[in-house]
């Protein structure tokens, strides 16, 4: 990846096309933090879409759109977005493929939601663990003190 990662349209408008992130970025419009895309991200389209035809007809366009940086400076990125792309829509239009994919992705985006959770939590201080403040063990903070006990019965 790029050390420097432009900031704004003007400066993303005259970058350098070094590595495949930059031609990922300046083709296709996916920003640096959202790289590697998964399969959905590189053709455009909506996490687990379901419809054969809306896969087929993004992928077509982006394969189209690509195949313009072939004959250019850039054409070994091209060739190698052309052969994702590819491998994607594949991927995506075969059910048995698309469901082990699906899963994975579900997963991945699971545990980094988790993970971005539990980075806030820190930052604020606070934890995203649940604690039952019922449980004997449990250490309570002034605001999450249990009920205190009814009076022995007299």
């Amino acid at each position: 990846m790029s050390l420097n990662h432009p900031t704004s349209p003007a400066e993303a408008a005259d970058i350098d096309i070094r590595t495949i992130e930059d031609a990922i970025y300046v083709w296709l419009g996916i920003p640096y933090d959202e790289q590697p895309p998964n399969h959905y991200r590189l053709l455009g389209i909506k996490p687990f879409e379901p419809a054969g035809n809306v896969i087929q007809a993004a992928a077509d366009q982006r394969m189209t759109h690509l195949r313009t940086y072939q004959t250019g400076r850039n054409g070994a990125f091209s060739q190698q977005l052309l052969n994702q792309v590819s491998a994607a829509r594949v991927c995506l239009l075969n059910e048995q493929q698309k469901t082990v994919y699906d899963a994975g992705l579900r997963r991945t985006m699971a545990e980094a939601q988790h993970r971005a959770s539990d980075q806030a939590a820190a930052r604020q201080g606070t934890s995203t663990t649940r604690v039952d403040p019922t449980f004997p063990g449990a250490i309570h903070t002034p605001a999450q003190q249990p009920p205190p006990a009814p009076p022995p019965p007299t």
